[in-house]
């Protein structure tokens, strides 16, 4: 932009614009679920890539991922704030009196629109503030954006903590998903471009560890401060320990070296990649990334390649297919509503917290477990097995409800009833969590081509903040209109998660990702959409032509031909 010291590059760079790249296979050790190293065949492994682990690199690692907590404590906080008397008494009066209303079954305790709209609206914040990021990390940097996100996290929880009525704290509300936008955005990205590339994967998948860790300590903290009179400030007002942390650390951080490069600050990208590999010898990584932003194609051509050529509609299906089920098939009863679950089958709230607790370690178990299965199991059984698991328990759980929680005022269950029911979440969030959340984020980075890979990024984010608008706003609502039908409608999601891993999902494990798109062409269906004598397409490689598929914006004839 003119006087600004600044260029907005006309093309993302192709490490900008993709978290998880090549060899995206589970990792086994570390923090690492998505993305092991080594597992390429020989000769693809990077080659003149020098480094020695840092503390400056472990460092930049654990703040680049510590935002992830913010989302994850978000989705923990707010069941225990929705069950705490002095938040619906300050905010929704008319629902602390339905709640103790001898005349409301259980099932429609908390059906209430404007106290569903409080955690739908994180989500069209989330959306605008990652289009914001997408210009800012382009322009300023990705520090930058993960500086806004830990301010705007900060100024929103106190604009939550110091609400005096229903409208300020619904824009809190939205301002704090604003926030968490940067983040969804940057997060990954900034930890992609300095890792090195061998150990990409471990960095790029403590995202969802912190994710599952930041439930987990929602959980806690919504059972610590219990007791307290203004409980739901220190609840939602703690998320400013994270973000402050990453505030204060990012001074101590470098910018990543690729956004540096793309910003012609090449003299700052060696330094950073310096000071980031504990080496001097790095100078084949900076080419590297110096041709990569100058091969990458325009955002104008990568979506007139998606609107008009066969050959990507595969990869589409196959993501934005594996976000919908992540959205429906049931993790809303335990990641955002699990104390009001408990509240509804008579449990006190002291007790129903210390369930949602249990609830948050077995997320972490989830993931750990993810960590194992994925790196030692193919994918399509990973997902086939933990498809089984989750429908199996989410019947039993629709069973348990009709058998012990009568749709009638009052109606309540025992302790032991309570506890065959906690059991079924525990081992449905166990199967969500290390199958199924896991697998779906790996085709996140795997299926997409590289060349198209802002664009999807783009659609995934839309229908993440879609979908998380959508069924947080109704999942108490429709408990209330299908009682324990619900638990049978997730199970039937669960149903269509399963016929689509044997129908449409090829097996991607040990594929290294530069020629997974070779798959598509055995595979019954997807094969009628690749272009005809492009089956052996290998990885990309300095000196290369362009992608057919990205040329000029227009792809070859053989593009829009199906075999």
């Amino acid at each position: 932009m003119p006087g600004s010291g600044r260029t907005a590059p006309d093309a993302l760079s192709i490490t900008s614009v993709q978290p998880l790249l090549a060899g995206q296979s589970p990792s086994s050790s570390g923090m690492g679920v998505l993305v092991a190293e080594n597992l390429a065949p020989r000769g693809l492994e990077p080659a003149g890539y020098n480094y020695r682990l840092t503390w400056t690199l472990l460092y930049s690692g654990f703040l680049g991922s510590l935002l992830h907590i913010i989302g994850g404590y978000d989705s923990g906080i707010t069941g225990g704030v929705f069950s705490s008397t002095t938040f619906l008494e300050k905010f929704y009066p008319e629902l602390l009196t339905t709640t103790t209303s001898p005349t409301v079954t259980p099932y429609c305790k908390y059906a209430n629109d404007t106290l569903n709209l409080y955690t739908a609206l994180f989500y069209p914040g989330v959306l605008v503030g990652a289009i914001a990021s997408s210009f800012t990390s382009r322009w300023y940097g990705r520090l930058s954006s993960l500086r806004c996100c830990a301010v705007l996290t900060i100024v929103a929880a106190v604009v939550q903590v110091t609400a005096p009525n229903r409208a300020a704290i619904l824009a809190g509300r939205v301002l704090l998903g604003f926030g968490d936008g940067f983040n969804e955005h940057v997060s990954a990205i900034y930890l992609a471009e300095i890792a090195p590339a061998q150990l990409r994967g471990k960095f790029i998948s403590g995202t969802i560890f912190f994710g599952g860790f930041g439930v987990f300590v929602a959980q806690v903290i919504n059972y610590g401060v219990r007791d307290l009179g203004n409980n739901w400030q220190w609840a939602l007002g703690l998320v400013m320990v994270p973000a402050g942390i990453l505030l204060a650390g990012s001074l101590f951080m470098p910018e990543s070296p690729s956004a540096l490069n793309s910003l012609g600050r090449r003299e700052d990208a060696l330094r950073a990649l310096r000071r980031l590999r504990g080496r001097e010898d790095v100078g084949a990584e900076l080419d590297d990334i110096s041709w990569a932003a100058g091969r990458a194609p325009t955002l104008r051509a990568a979506w007139h390649a998606v609107l008009t050529q066969r050959r990507y509609v595969p990869p589409l299906v196959i993501v934005l297919l594996g976000v919908t089920f992540n959205w429906w098939s049931g993790n809303s009863a335990a990641t955002f509503y699990a104390p009001n679950v408990f509240t509804i089958l008579g449990f006190g709230h002291s007790t129903a917290l210390i369930n949602a607790v249990v609830i948050g370690c077995s997320k972490i178990a989830g993931v750990l477990m993810g960590m194992l299965l994925l790196d030692r199991f193919k994918r399509r059984s990973v997902l086939f097995w933990g498809c089984g698991v989750m429908i199996a328990a989410q019947v039993t759980s629709a069973i348990l409800f009709n058998q012990f929680l009568a749709d009638v005022p009052g109606a309540v269950a025992t302790n032991a009833q309570g506890i065959g029911i906690l059991v079924t979440m525990v081992v449905y969030e166990l199967a969500f969590m290390g199958t199924q959340n896991t697998t779906v984020t790996v085709f996140m980075g795997e299926f997409p081509p590289l060349e198209i890979r802002p664009v999807v990024w783009v659609l995934i984010t839309l229908l993440t903040a879609t979908w998380g608008t959508v069924s947080t706003y109704t999942f108490l609502l429709m408990l209330c209109a299908m009682k324990w039908g619900l638990y049978l409608f997730s199970a039937g999601v669960a149903g269509l998660l399963l016929l689509y891993t044997i129908f449409l999902v090829p097996e991607t494990s040990h594929v290294p990702v530069e020629r997974l798109q070779a798959v598509f062409y055995t595979h019954w269906l997807w094969k009628r959409f690749m272009p005809v004598g492009d089956e052996e397409r290998g990885p990309l490689a300095p000196g290369d032509p362009p992608p057919t598929a990205i040329d000029g914006g227009k792809g070859s004839d053989a593009d829009n031909k199906s075999e």
